[in-house]
Formats: structure tokens, C-alpha cells, sequence
């Protein structure tokens, strides 16, 4: 039969590889977006829009989320990054889900938006538990329901004034 000391030691072990796993499982890292802070992109022309994509929550651990806009994939969007597109002008859909533990996708949620020419527009995506109170009226979760006190994702376009107050903090989404 093991001694105490021998047990004592065994649950420390058991406890260290249960909070490495949960670390690992749910992506927390200690080091943000590795990419250059915002810069402001060059004024659209007069055929196309701007569009600023950003994600900026205080909620941690939740890992990427996965982006598309008018069904092309652009990629991933981790917690203080941003991207900037030119498109024509028209209507347009930006698309994002989380995926659970990091690996199981869950439903897309959407926002349509129409822009037009020479037009800046910014699309601030955001994961929690719940929509703010001051959300823009509409938002749903990525399962497509109310929130329901599970994480979820919301995408919202965000007015120019406020995107301005919190652009200054991201960074551009490595590799772009």
C-alpha cells in the first residue's frame, strides 16, 4: 500500500497534466496576435468599399473564430486582430463561428451589410456569453438562437465614431 508522501505526490502529478490538458484544450496562451498594430488602410476608391473586420472582447480562451465573407473563406480571427478588404459595392455577408474545445465547429452566424462606394465600414465580431446591452438590436448567437448563457459569437457593424476607440489596440492578422 502507498505511503502518504507517495500519494501526495501522485495527486500534485494528477493535477499539473489536468491543467496542462485544459490549457491546451482550450487554446489559452499567454502571448496575443503576433501581428503589426492598425495602421489605417489606404481611402477606398470610388468603385469599392473598405471593410475593417475586428475582434476586440474582454473574454479569454476562446480560441479563433472562423471567418467568411459572401461564402469565401478568410480565415481565422483571434481575439485583438483585425483584417481590411476592398469590395464592390452591394450587398455582402460576413460569416463567423466558434468551434467548441477548439475542434467541433458550431453554425454559422451572419450579418448582412450593404456597402457603397467609397464607403469605410467596420465589422466587429465578438464572442461571450451574452450580448451587450446596448447590442444592436437583432443579434443572435452562432447556433442561430437567443443567447442562452452559453459562449456564442456576434457580429455586429459597428459605428465609425466607436470602432475608431478601439481600432488603435489590434493587430493586423498575421500573415496579411
Amino acid at each position: 500500500m502507498p505511503g502518504p508522501k507517495n500519494r501526495t505526490h501522485r495527486q500534485r502529478v494528477a493535477r499539473a497534466s489536468i491543467a496542462l490538458l485544459g490549457l491546451t484544450l482550450f487554446g489559452c496562451t499567454t502571448t496575443g496576435p503576433g501581428g503589426a498594430l492598425f495602421v489605417p488602410a489606404t481611402e477606398p476608391g470610388p468603385g469599392e468599399a473598405l471593410v475593417y473586420i475586428y475582434r476586440a472582447e474582454p473574454l479569454r480562451g476562446v480560441p479563433a473564430v472562423d471567418l467568411k465573407i459572401d461564402a469565401q473563406s478568410l480565415g481565422e480571427l483571434h481575439r485583438g486582430e483585425y483584417l481590411s478588404l476592398l469590395l464592390g459595392p452591394g450587398r455582402h455577408v460576413l460569416k463567423a463561428r466558434l468551434r467548441w474545445l477548439g475542434i467541433i465547429p458550431r453554425a454559422w452566424n451572419s450579418v448582412a451589410f450593404t456597402a457603397q462606394p467609397g464607403q469605410t465600414l467596420y465589422l466587429r465580431v465578438r464572442s461571450g456569453y451574452q450580448a451587450d446591452a446596448g447590442s444592436p438590436a437583432g443579434l443572435r448567437e452562432s447556433t442561430g438562437a437567443e443567447p442562452t448563457g452559453g459562449v456564442a459569437i456576434f457580429l455586429a457593424e459597428q459605428k465609425a465614431d466607436l470602432a475608431a476607440l478601439e481600432m488603435p489596440t489590434m493587430r493586423r492578422v498575421a500573415g496579411r
